[in-house]
């Protein structure tokens, strides 16, 4: 064993230690098989970090502590989902109207009884894939989340590495800061721990962006053409409505890259066009299924009281004209920005217990206020492989705020790939050393501060519980 690699080896065995201890804490029905599965999801993502380039020691020591957050919520909610409410890893418990329906049309598909068009069946046909023709499993199925969390990390550290310039020291840095911003918002690494596609949807678009940017780098590199091909497949199975964002992608980079990208950039573009026309013309529409009594028209009247403090300061958004949407565009985006707010921990625990981690909620103000820093700052210097990432990133954020309202932040993860680069930069560039950046940060964190005072005001003044805020 080398000597320089002792302390990661060391501090990989005690992670592995506490997992396992964790596990005999919190048991699920079953100990052997989750751990076998958290320790494959290691294994596989350690070895895609050691082939996707620049790996550092500083990386392996933040995939290894993002392993061990996302195991940890692992268990945590296995045992919530079977032991502690009566359920089974092969009949769990799911109090969650969107993993409910997952867990009823994957059933269905495995037993051919689901219906021919592909109403509410995209998520739930790939956890039945998953089940590689075994009985379904929940730790196998989460286990898959867990690994798709951590390759989202992977890739985006290395498309952050593949769009820099400078030294492959400096690359390193670069990826290896790009991963730890990554890691850092809770939010994100919380829905690898759930049973919702939120993270099969950011390891779609972290491989598209990923695959761009090897092309960009290298004049053959068929490998990433595979990988496109792939996370393209993968968002059209899971959420179609990504696929428009992928052609914008696409478009975006292919103007950076070189010509002889143009004919597979519009074959691609016109596969993305023909995918996105057959899943529209099937519908989507999602039918009223009956869940533990409840029927998922009940659920969606639950959800939408807990949105009656934001409609008692703005109309209900769906109705509004074009303009109107367009007029309270900053407000979304304010709301899309804020959300989860940092308070209510237990709101959202029918996805899972770890999903209080989700409103852990500073670390990513930080993230986004690096961000905003290069926005406004940085962009226009600023690597222009870089530039045109995060530009994507801007503009499909905005897109979400504006169809959404912003009130369904989660829908914005998908994008965090394409932002962290551009943060990464303020750090590894050494701006964030500069008398201009800090007073940006003391600027930017009275403006969150007045922000959430202002919000937690609204909540309880004009909708007590409405968001839980007390």
């Amino acid at each position: 064993m080398k000597a320089q690699n002792a302390p990661l080896i060391i501090f990989t065995t005690l992670v592995f230690i506490w997992n396992g201890a964790l596990l005999s804490y919190f048991p699920c029905g079953s100990v052997a098989v989750p751990w076998l599965l958290l320790a494959l999801a290691a294994g596989i993502a350690f070895l895609c970090y050691k082939s996707v380039g620049y790996c550092s020691r500083t990386g392996l020591y933040i995939l290894t502590a993002a392993w061990m957050m996302l195991a940890t919520g692992y268990i945590l909610n296995l045992n919530y989902f079977t032991v502690h409410d009566g359920g089974t890893l092969f009949a769990p418990v799911l109090h969650n109207f969107d993993a409910s329906t997952s867990w009823i049309r994957m059933l269905e598909v495995l037993n051919g009884t689901a219906p021919g068009d592909l109403r509410m069946l995209g998520y739930g046909q790939l956890l039945a894939l998953l089940t590689l023709g075994m009985p379904p499993r929940l730790d196998v199925l989460l286990a898959f989340n867990v690994l798709a969390t951590m390759v989202t990390v992977i890739l985006t550290g290395a498309m952050t590495a593949y769009l820099q310039t400078g030294t492959d020291e400096e690359k390193k840095r670069s990826s290896a800061w790009a991963m730890l911003l990554m890691v850092c918002v809770c939010y994100f690494m919380a829905s690898g721990c759930i049973l919702i596609k939120d993270a099969v949807m950011c390891l779609a678009m972290a491989g598209v962006l990923f695959s761009l940017a090897r092309l960009k780098t290298f004049n053959k590199s068929y490998g990433s053409y595979i990988i496109l091909i792939a996370a393209t497949l993968l968002a059209a199975l899971v959420r179609p409505l990504l696929l428009p964002f992928i052609v914008l992608a696409v478009i975006m980079m292919t103007a950076v890259s070189q010509r002889n990208r143009i004919i597979p950039a519009i074959i691609l573009v016109l596969a993305c066009a023909a995918l996105f026309a057959y899943t529209r013309s099937t519908g989507t529409a999602a039918e009223v299924i009956n869940i533990h009594g409840t029927t998922s028209m009940e659920l969606e009247t639950g959800a939408a009281q807990r949105l009656e403090a934001y409609r008692t300061v703005s109309p209900e958004y769906n109705s509004l004209s074009f303009g109107s949407k367009l007029i309270r565009l900053p407000f979304s985006l304010c709301v899309q920005f804020l959300t989860p707010l940092p308070w209510a921990f237990g709101r959202d625990v029918v996805f899972g217990p770890t999903q209080a981690y989700a409103h852990i909620a500073y670390p990513w103000y930080a993230v986004g206020g690096l961000a905003l820093f290069f926005l406004f700052f940085m962009l226009r210097k600023a690597p222009r492989g870089i530039a045109v990432v995060f530009t994507f990133g801007v503009i499909a954020t905005v897109i979400t705020a504006f169809f959404t309202g912003g009130t369904i932040s989660r829908y914005c993860l998908v994008w965090l790939s394409a932002l962290v680069p551009g943060a990464a930069l303020v750090i590894v560039s050494g701006r964030w050393r500069t008398k201009q950046f800090a007073c940006w940060a003391v600027i930017f964190a009275i403006l969150v501060a007045a922000a959430l005072c202002v919000t937690f005001h609204f909540l309880n003044i004009y909708s007590p519980g409405g968001w839980e805020a007390v």
